[in-house]
């Protein structure tokens, strides 16, 4: 990725990462709050055992780009540590498939460590089973646990969650969707979202109703599934600009949809009398935000994720002290310009993945 991404922490950064987190009451974390107490320095050392990791990634898809950066950024702490394993299992998205590669994975006690990025109710059950036979297991990118929503812990013994929720990145797209209709009554809004059938983004979609239903001048008035990606983007955002010539805004979960929904708004016509937002921060995000072909944009740092998270769970396999405290949002916690890029406050941050 270039200059985008690290092969490892800065020392600024790792400096910052001990200020700003505290120190974990245990290497194997609880069902409470990975960000309550931030200010007291976490404790690193040598202490413990050499003994090998090898942490068992369980992806929404391998070939998902936020899921390859996660990879590299695992991959980087690995070569850091030394001992370290990392065997990527691709989800395809679905999650009968990654239920059954977790079952695998119990049964042939492959890993002493799980790296999850959950798919449905499945994934946190066998979880649960993971910790209980001692292996260490950490949420990426969703919550792990039953509530989708939530930014807390949820597992009892889970070593660690670097996630930002689902709830949290609904707040951020909403609270960008009203920038870009100040000064619109109406302002109509069309929404893409990837797939219900994902619990984590059925949740996105919940609360972004939510919040928006306190500015009754802003109306979602086409919303459409487009699976994450361009292609099925550009098709429903032609349709919706069909059915609603007047549309004002259209936003997304998804970079990659807010890029399909671009081709489409210049292909009728429409460039500069629709603001496009997109969301997770990714380069083609982050450049489009700067050339201000997009009003706004969130942020995820999915190569930290990955770096934080390998650290951590080699930490708890060799009883050392933890690097970090348990934590939970990350994207935040160590952007440099907080969850939301615009225009004015994108300054110099880099994206971490391809989009």
């Amino acid at each position: 990725m270039g200059d985008c991404r690290r092969p490892m922490l800065s020392k600024a950064c790792a400096l910052a990462l001990l200020a700003v987190f505290a120190v974990a009451v245990t290497a194997c974390g609880s069902s409470s709050d990975g960000g309550t107490d931030t200010n007291s320095k976490a404790g690193t050392s040598s202490a413990g055992s050499h003994e090998a990791v090898k942490v068992c990634f369980f992806e929404h898809g391998a070939a998902n780009t936020w899921f390859q950066a996660a990879y590299e950024g695992s991959q980087a702490a690995a070569k850091q540590l030394g001992g370290v394993t990392i065997i990527q299992k691709d989800g395809k998205f679905d999650p009968e498939v990654q239920a059954q590669s977790m079952q695998d994975a119990l049964a042939t006690k492959e890993c002493n460590a799980w790296m999850i990025g959950q798919l449905g109710p499945a994934a946190y059950r066998y979880a649960e089973q993971a910790i209980a036979k001692g292996i260490k297991v950490c949420g990426v990118l969703v919550p792990l646990g039953s509530d989708a929503g939530s930014s807390r812990m949820q597992l009892s013994g889970e070593t660690c969650a670097t996630y930002r929720s689902p709830t949290a990145i609904a707040h951020d797209i909403a609270g960008a969707i009203k920038l870009a209709c100040k000064g619109i009554d109406p302002c109509e809004v069309g929404y893409l979202k990837g797939l219900t059938a994902i619990v984590a983004d059925k949740t996105l979609v919940s609360t972004l109703h939510s919040d928006l239903a306190d500015t009754p001048s802003i109306k979602i008035v086409a919303e459409q599934e487009a699976q994450w990606l361009a292609d099925p983007a550009y098709k429903v955002t032609q349709n919706m600009l069909q059915a609603h010539p007047g549309l004002d805004v259209i936003a997304s979960s998804g970079d990659q949809m807010t890029l399909g929904a671009e081709r489409a708004v210049k292909a009728a016509g429409k460039t500069g009398a629709v603001k496009l937002i997109g969301s997770y921060g990714s380069q083609l995000g982050v450049s489009a935000v700067k050339a201000k072909r997009w009003f706004a944009d969130t942020v995820t740092l999915p190569y930290t994720e990955g770096e934080v998270a390998t650290k951590m769970l080699a930490a708890a396999v060799r009883k050392q002290k933890p690097p970090y405290a348990a934590m939970t949002d990350v994207a935040v916690k160590l952007s440099t310009v907080g969850p939301t890029l615009t225009p004015s406050s994108i300054g110099s941050f880099k994206a971490e993945w391809k989009g």
